[in-house]
């Protein structure tokens, strides 16, 4: 086998495939790259660490076609290096390849390409389209909240749910919970649907996706793969019920309290300051025409701040862990801020006034548990327990 390709071509798509080979797995194939050269004027590139697995076509003058591997890593860090705007040449020769630019000849060592694991042929049940700054955009809403540990699997993943004519994309990590919602271009399938889609291949599409073209989505009974340009992706599908998230949405709300978002950002950020270090507690004061945003730790002082707001009801406390407010605070576009809540214990949720289309719930902190870590002495103070917003696998 003997490709040339040029640099500006060859680099990004080696860095997309290297993403998502696995050279730590007991597998060492798994820590290589297949590189296949079928046609005149083009070669593919398929990585995989058996959940996930991507296959680039890039541009290239294929000489002599065949199939080879190289070790992910050290191919993509090689070509990262390489000078800028060459052509290179990579070709096969018994167990090694060799890659040439200009003064340049490298050797790197191979595995058969017999052993690499084959890419697997999708039929699916469920397809639809979408501009790809769209997805990016419902992704980075929710990608947060997926955990990358739980022993809870079904966690570890978004859920994608097609309900009423639209996508939800929900996930939790037991702390906080995110809902995004949009419409789907060209659907096929069945009107409802949903599938658990694990983290890595999100976190792979949030990184690929652009800001223009479109993007297709296609599900079966396993797998999930999206096709965007000339990079496809599919995995593995989580398998399980994903938790009942409708059965911890509050129906009503006893108050519906509003504040600038760029005002709280502001006002948090400078609260986390002082915040105590085992609860990263902030609590809201919601008094008139402001709310106070305050918090306090015996070894580092406290702070007081005051941010405008509307209050059509009584006074009104709650405290938050002040990270799970930034998160959702940063997530929502609009400047204006909805948080509705039924009382300082239970769950509330955050969304931007008048938009629909996304929402956080956030269970608060209990003031009981404020005083439990007041009392325990900081040298035999106990991790600290995650707030659980709800959302368990009892629930599904």
């Amino acid at each position: 086998m003997r490709v040339r390709f040029k640099k500006a071509d060859l680099l990004p798509a080696s860095g997309i495939v290297q993403s998502v080979a696995n050279p730590q797995s007991t597998l060492p194939i798994l820590g290589h790259v297949l590189v296949t050269a079928e046609h005149d004027n083009v070669a593919t590139l398929v990585a995989t660490d058996y959940e996930t697995r991507v296959r680039i076509e890039v541009p290239a003058d294929v000489a002599k076609k065949g199939r080879m591997t190289v070790p992910a890593r050290n191919f993509h860090d090689l070509v990262k290096e390489l000078p800028e705007d060459s052509d290179l040449t990579v070709e096969s020769k018994a167990r090694q390849a060799f890659v040439t630019a200009g003064r340049v000849r490298a050797e790197l060592n191979t595995a058969s390409a017999e052993d690499f694991p084959p890419f697997p042929d999708m039929v699916p049940t469920v397809e639809f389209e979408m501009e790809q700054r769209r997805l990016k955009r419902l992704l980075g809403k929710i990608l947060f909240a997926v955990p990358t540990r739980d022993p809870r699997k079904v966690l570890l993943g978004a859920l994608f749910e097609f309900k009423d004519g639209a996508l939800n994309v929900v996930a939790t990590d037991g702390k906080i919970l995110a809902c995004a919602r949009a419409a789907v271009d060209n659907r096929k399938g069945p009107q409802n649907f949903n599938a658990i889609i694990p983290h890595k291949m999100l976190e792979e599409l949030m990184r690929n996706l652009g800001d223009e073209g479109l993007v297709t989505a296609a599900f079966d009974d396993r797998q999930v793969s999206f096709q965007m340009g000339d990079i496809k992706y599919i995995s593995n599908q989580i398998e399980g019920n994903y938790p009942n998230y409708e059965a911890v949405l509050p129906k009503d709300y006893a108050r519906r309290l509003r504040f600038p978002k760029q005002a709280m950002q502001t006002a948090i950020r400078r609260a986390s300051v002082l915040s105590d270090i085992r609860t990263s507690a902030v609590t809201l004061t919601f008094s008139g025409s402001q709310v106070t945003v305050e918090a306090e730790s015996v070894d580092r002082g406290r702070i007081r701040d005051e941010v405008p707001a509307t209050n059509d009801d009584g006074d009104f406390r709650i405290t938050f862990n002040y990270k799970f407010v930034q998160e959702a605070l940063k997530c929502i576009d609009q400047d204006e801020i909805q948080l509705n809540a039924n009382s300082p214990v239970q769950p509330a949720v955050f969304e931007g006034v008048d938009a629909p289309d996304c929402l956080y719930l956030v269970m608060p902190i209990k003031l009981t548990d404020l005083r439990r870590d007041e009392e325990t002495p900081e040298e035999e103070a106990p991790e600290p327990e995650d707030e659980d917003a709800g959302v368990s696998e009892e629930d599904a």
